[in-house]
């Protein structure tokens, strides 16, 4: 246990877990397919691009390009940046990706809506951990659409595209762990359990019951998202003023985009809409087309238009848990290890993918911390 409003260190992860799922710095996250970029930036905009246009899943490496609309010229027009493009001194020590990334991070991960901030603030944030990083030895002011802030901004989309990529993987990794992968080996069994896990957000619970679930927000197709996300924030500075309550820094954005995740997972699974490349055996995302338009739907994607709402509310409800349900949260994620709970594999009455997380159980009649 630890005391109220402080959170323990994340730990040494990987040595006692079934299974690992690393965010890999984040780096290594790649949607082959993916065309959405950052949007320019303009006072008052939104960063919202945050889609993941995922056909399949690909974590063998990504070089260290981003893309930006060209400052001073037409939306279409696009400037790539590379890592190198950061000011000279940068690297050093490792200071931008085990430092600056990592703090930046962890505040998205601290917000209610982690999906949406405005230029202003976003841009105030970086430059506040930026001189906090660096000091007297690189001073730099940063702008809007230079390098560090079109850098900072695209692993901030890694970042949440993140979240969607491992609900993924951890759903196929118990499909081949459970029972030796005997239980669902095909697609229409894998199909009965996505459909299984949305009754009643049972994929969101730790122990799901037939009558009650408990453990809100304690499933490992929750925490272990939570785990890649607490992974990618090692390093990150205290910030001095950057929360005003010792509370401000618990993760509640992070658990509403793992929670938000879990469910496009289970939903994927349940609609029928993921298939297997072929001979790689990569999971695919089934797109349908739209017969108007012609062009892909994007109903599938782990986007703001899609899920910005439920991770807001997922992320609400987290903040409303009783502090020890929170605790329970955050210490599960610390010490991830992948169980094989038996979750319910029927479809019923109760399946929706629109979940009322304002009125989601989180068995606070049960004094038991560890349901």
């Amino acid at each position: 246990m630890f005391e109220k409003g402080k959170l323990p260190k994340r730990g040494n992860l990987g040595q006692e877990k079934d299974f690992t799922v690393s965010a890999q710095s984040l780096i290594k996250i790649k949607d082959d397919t993916s065309d959405d970029v950052p949007k320019k930036a303009t006072k008052g905009s939104r960063l919202t691009a945050g889609t993941s246009n995922e056909h399949a899943i690909d974590v063998d490496g990504m070089d260290d390009s981003v893309v930006r609309t060209g400052k001073g010229t037409k939306p279409s027009s696009r400037v790539s940046y590379k890592n190198a493009d950061l000011p000279d001194g940068a690297h050093r020590n490792n200071t931008w990706k085990g430092v600056v990334l990592p703090t930046l991070l962890k505040y998205m991960g601290t917000r209610i809506n982690p999906w949406t901030i405005s230029d202003r603030e976003f841009l105030s944030i970086l430059q506040r951990v930026w001189t906090l990083a660096y000091g007297d030895d690189l001073k730099y002011n940063i702008e809007i659409n230079d390098s560090v802030h079109g850098l900072a901004s695209q692993r901030v989309y890694e970042w949440r595209n993140m979240f969607g990529t491992t609900a993924i993987r951890v759903f196929e990794m118990f499909f081949k762990t459970f029972n030796g992968g005997r239980d669902y080996s095909d697609l229409r069994s894998r199909k009965k359990f996505g459909q299984g896990v949305m009754i009643d957000a049972a994929v969101l619970y730790k122990t799901p019951g037939v009558k009650k679930h408990k453990g809100l927000y304690r499933s490992d197709f929750v925490i272990a998202s939570l785990n890649v996300h607490l992974e990618a924030i090692e390093g990150a500075l205290n910030v001095p003023g950057l929360y005003e309550q010792p509370l401000d820094a618990y993760p509640y954005g992070a658990v509403g985009l793992a929670a938000a995740a879990a469910c496009r997972a289970a939903m994927l699974y349940g609609t029928g809409k993921i298939a297997y490349s072929q001979p790689k055996d990569k999971v695919v995302i089934l797109k349908p087309i739209n017969v108007l338009s012609g062009k892909e739907s994007k109903e599938t994607d782990f986007s703001v238009t899609n899920y910005g709402d439920a991770t807001k509310k997922a992320a609400a409800r987290c903040q409303s848990l009783p502090w020890k349900k929170m605790q329970a949260v955050y210490q599960d994620a610390v010490g991830f290890r992948a169980t094989s709970v038996p979750y319910a594999s029927n479809p019923g009455d109760n399946m929706a993918i629109d979940i009322d997380f304002a009125n989601l159980d989180d068995d606070n009649n049960n004094n038991n911390d560890d349901n």
